[in-house]
């Protein structure tokens, strides 16, 4: 299992992208796992709603972001640019305590590449994001 928690760009503003299972295709990231696990004093919990919090969706897409980076330096490749937010649903709410599971499967889309992600609890689907991305160049 790999912390990710010592290279910044895998540390989100809640919680820390554990990845636990990673198969890169063609020296490129194919399919990666990771986990989330949401404390219950993570700050995007507050106000989020009083007396019933629950994790905003916009941190749902960034736990997917987060692994799909973290799936690209396993792959010992550069920072991806998140391009576009294609698509996000979102079924189950996350709450204080929860451990989300986040699985990505990256694919060639044109010029960019597309990361497919499935993100659940311990109570089943939380979300289904499709992320864009575009590779930086190395300096």
């Amino acid at each position: 299992m790999d912390t990710l928690s010592t290279d910044p760009t895998c540390r989100s503003v809640f919680g820390e992208v554990q990845l636990i299972a990673d198969e890169p295709v063609d020296g490129r990231p194919g399919r990666s796992t990771a986990t989330v696990h949401l404390g219950p004093d993570e700050p995007a919990f507050d106000g989020h709603y009083p007396g019933f919090p629950i994790l905003p969706g916009v941190c749902l897409i960034e736990c997917a972001h987060r692994t799909a980076v973290a799936s690209a330096l396993a792959s010992a490749l550069p920072v991806p640019r998140l391009d576009e937010v294609e698509a996000a649903r979102f079924f189950d709410p996350v709450f204080p305590g929860d451990t989300v599971t986040v699985e990505v499967e990256w694919e060639p889309a044109g010029d960019r590449w597309r990361c497919r992600a499935a993100l659940r609890s311990e109570r089943g689907p939380s979300a289904r994001v499709r992320l864009a991305y575009e590779w930086q160049e190395q300096a």
